[in-house]
């Protein structure tokens, strides 16, 4: 079962190799940043339960580009390298998420990209079903009329 943190570490990771200036706020954005600067926000959207083996997740991932200058022409350079950096996957892992739609729209000079993740993963039927442990049955005699 991928976790939510491996997610965040994926999106993280990928964020750092490639901009490792800019720093990366998750959770809440500060009162007082520092630009460029990225914000990061992993959201589990969806769980459906496919059956007792498999269930289906979405995931919404988020990123906000804070730009230096606060221009609309930094925001399309953001926009383009962005799409190039999640395009079509993410490592998460071990595990090769799709990622087949990316949306980005910017408000108040602020870029943000947006895409959902959908995967299956396994159930731990232990867990889920509360099996117990029995003894096992030593010998069986069957009466014959």
């Amino acid at each position: 079962m991928i976790k939510l943190v491996e997610i965040q570490n994926a999106v993280d990771d990928k964020l750092n190799t490639n901009f490792p200036a800019y720093p990366i706020y998750v959770g809440e954005i500060p009162q007082e940043i520092t630009r460029p600067a990225f914000f990061m926000h992993i959201l589990p959207v969806s769980t459906r339960v496919e059956n007792k083996y498999y269930r289906n997740r979405k995931i919404n991932v988020e990123i906000r580009y804070f730009s230096r200058n606060e221009t609309h022409l930094e925001n399309l350079n953001m926009a383009d390298l962005l799409n190039e950096l999640f395009d079509s996957f993410l490592m998460a892992g071990n595990r090769k998420l799709m990622v087949e739609e990316t949306r980005t729209i910017i408000e108040e000079n602020v870029l943000c990209f947006t895409f959902d993740i959908e995967f299956s993963d396994s159930i731990d039927e232990e867990k889920a079903y509360d099996y117990q442990d029995y003894e096992y049955m030593e010998e069986l005699l069957i009466k014959e009329d």
